[in-house]
């Protein structure tokens, strides 16, 4: 008996010693098959722009599984198919590894945490773009795998003029981005106010995802990428609707061949860059004008405001931008910032404001600008320095290589307003020559303003338009949507005796004699 107590006791005292052993020692196992492990299964994290990069490339080579997870989100933006903006969904990485083909080869990719552990389900954001991928070593080339990741992200996110050859369509870039101060980046289709998030509170960057659906490495499961972009209507062009005069025509033709031309520039050791001034009174289309050009040679649209920065501010969106060229960088009514080379912007305690010397170094600094497109408005040129670029005696610029063109928006002349009259009042061509005549010494908004309330006060008591089916996509003021067919309920203004001359801009339709 006291035999067989002894045995255990001593049986159980060498598997407590095994254990204590395998206990003591595990950490060196563990290391050991880690290395055994490594030697057949290569592990690699891309980071930054390379797992943003990854992320792209793994949509267009995944091997879906109908039992991992998948992470899905949504963010609010403009749809050009429905003209407004509403929420759009979007697929991006998950934690879950995605299989994926490359090379004859396969390879697992996921969303790796900020730390390397496994990220949080959808933890998105600008500092975390870390991705992990597995793969047999020795036939995997992961080198190649992040080269070719790169090329990739980088042609879907310019796509400049797109492979001639290709069948893809290429995705249009037009967009428009506003900088602002404290690092805010904000695109033209987020709501204009947000409440600013309390402290210690983390706010959603839409402008963010957007970015990352444009250079694909989100995708989006309804609409393709080109339908949230601003276009003109069917049959119009981006100048359909607010007609220049023949010297913007001649500039126009001017950008088309700066663009199409950026070899012959570098071959000639020319910057490749343009820098234009628009000047004039408020109302005369200079942000139209800016508008109209991207959309035309699909540029996206820069916009600052200057008055919001700092120079830090400045420049870390500068160089952004530069990541993005060809494009346009916007600078609206500098005077309303610089008087000259003298600070008039906004201000806030203790933050420092930015500086002239910093607005210049940054469009032709030590830095090279090739492929901005710049334009500076302002409703006061001789408020504007020498330095950035003023218009001369001669109609040259006072420093090129900055501001190479200045050109000069005034009221509309006569052709100009025969155009638009002709569009907007084409169902009722007997007011055109009346509307034009008296628009004499009109800015362009305001004549716009002229005929748009001539063709609507029209066109509510007009009788071959009062019974035709119109499609209501808004909910009224009574929140009550029109079904297709159901008559149309119309706003009736007084039926007096109609004359284009009483219309002036700023006169509402109830004012109409």
């Amino acid at each position: 008996m006291m035999g067989n107590v002894k045995t255990m006791l001593i049986s159980g005292g060498g598997v407590a010693a095994i254990g204590a052993g395998l206990m003591a020692s595990w950490s060196y196992i563990q290391r050991f098959l880690h290395y055994a492990i490594g030697i057949v299964i290569g592990t690699s994290v891309l980071k930054d722009d390379a797992g943003s990069a990854a992320m792209s490339y793994t949509f267009t080579r995944a091997i879906k599984s109908p039992l991992g997870m998948r992470v899905f989100g949504g963010y609010e933006c403009y749809v050009h198919p429905k003209r407004w903006s509403e929420a759009v969904a979007y697929e991006g990485l998950s934690s879950d590894p995605v299989l994926i083909k490359y090379g004859g080869q396969y390879a697992l990719v996921s969303l790796t945490g900020s730390k390397g552990t496994t990220a949080d389900v959808g933890d998105y954001s600008k500092s975390m773009n870390l991705v992990t991928i597995r793969y047999l070593r020795w036939f995997f080339d992961i080198e190649q795998f992040t080269i070719d990741s790169i090329e990739f992200y980088n042609t879907e996110k310019r796509q400049r003029n797109g492979d001639p050859n290709s069948k893809k369509k290429p995705h249009t870039r037009f967009k428009i981005i506003r900088f602002s101060g404290k690092g805010q980046v904000h695109t033209e289709d987020e709501k204009s106010s947000r409440s600013e998030a309390p402290t210690g509170i983390s706010t959603r960057d839409d402008s963010w995802v957007q970015q990352m659906i444009m250079a694909g490495a989100f995708k989006l499961l309804k609409w393709q990428r080109e339908d949230l972009q601003l276009k003109p209507e069917e049959g119009q062009s981006p100048f359909t609707g607010y007609p220049f005069p023949d010297e913007v025509g001649e500039a126009i033709q001017e950008l088309q061949c700066w663009l199409a031309n950026e070899k012959w520039f570098r071959s000639k050791s020319i910057p490749w860059r343009r820098g234009w001034l628009l000047y004039g009174q408020a109302g005369t289309g200079k942000s139209t004008l800016t508008r109209a050009l991207g959309m035309t040679f699909d540029l996206p649209v820069y916009t600052y405001d200057l008055s919001s920065m700092t120079n830090n501010d400045l420049v870390r969106s500068w160089d952004q931008m530069m990541g993005n060229t060809p494009c346009i960088a916007l600078i609206e009514d500098v005077d309303a910032v610089f008087n000259k080379r003298e600070y008039v912007g906004s201000t806030m305690q203790g933050v420092p404001h930015l500086t002239f010397d910093c607005l210049l170094n940054c469009i032709s600094g030590i830095k090279q600008a090739d492929g901005i497109f710049l334009i500076v408005t302002t409703n006061f040129v001789d408020k504007m320095d020498e330095a950035l670029g003023i218009p001369q005696s001669d109609g040259k610029s006072s420093r090129p290589g900055r501001i190479d063109k200045a050109i000069h928006l005034g009221p509309m002349k006569e052709p100009q307003r025969l155009l638009l009259a002709k569009h907007i009042l084409s169902d009722y061509p007997h007011f055109v020559d009346e509307t034009v005549k008296f628009g004499e010494g009109e800015t362009a908004a305001q004549f716009q303003s002229r005929c748009a309330q001539i063709a609507l006060s029209k066109f509510w008591t007009d009788e071959k338009f009062r019974n035709k089916t119109i499609e209501v996509m808004h909910f009224d003021n009574s929140h009550h949507v029109r079904l297709p067919g159901e008559p149309m309920n119309y706003v009736t203004p007084s039926d007096k005796e109609f004359n284009p001359a009483i219309i002036s801009s700023g006169v509402g339709l109830d004012d109409l004699e």
